[in-house]
């Protein structure tokens, strides 16, 4: 994945809204068994070549790292298409299969690693309590870390941006969010 910069500036370990112990199981909300995620995307997913392959690792260190070297956007969607899902997309399904803990959570959301930290993000989004979203994501609104989280490179904006726009909206390009 591309570094566009390690400006994560939410203090590591420090968040209050966190807890402090690894067995501290992210408490979700919805269905366990399809994550809250769009049935079409969900079923794409599933079909994708790229999320067999995630079938082979187990540990969410391993798919933190996939992120890390595939993923260039936070879209959906492969770039081009309307049905194949994005590699950042089928880490984030195989990540919310996993369960993570909240101590695993905070560390993708203070990564320096842009896209890493939008999956964390899109974590909490989907699966997160509806009443806990702005207080487990309110602390990066001012987040200044550039990046592109669309596939078109030129469309920078802030982490706190990306994230006002995921407690904000419910259309994600192209698919609807819970």
């Amino acid at each position: 994945c591309e570094d566009n910069g390690s400006g994560a500036s939410a203090p590591v370990n420090e968040d209050p809204d966190f807890s402090t112990t690894a067995e501290g199981v992210f408490p979700t909300y919805g269905d366990p068994t399809i994550c809250n995620m769009n049935d079409l995307l969900r079923t794409n997913i599933l079909a994708a070549q790229y999320f067999r392959e995630l079938g082979a690792l187990s540990t969410f260190e391993e798919i933190v790292e996939q992120i890390d070297y595939h993923c260039k956007y936070a879209e959906p969607f492969t770039l081009g298409t309307n049905n194949i899902p994005s590699s950042l997309f089928c880490c984030l399904y195989k990540l919310l299969l996993m369960k993570l803990n909240e101590l695993q959570l905070l560390s993708m959301l203070t990564n320096p690693n842009a896209y890493v930290r939008c999956t964390g993000a899109l974590y909490i989004r989907y699966v997160g309590k509806p009443e806990e979203l702005w207080r487990r994501l309110s602390i990066y609104l001012l987040d200044e870390q550039l990046f592109s989280p669309s596939s078109n490179a030129q469309a920078k904006k802030t982490f706190g941006e990306y994230i006002q726009d995921l407690l904000s909206a419910y259309n994600y390009y192209g698919t609807r969010l819970p």
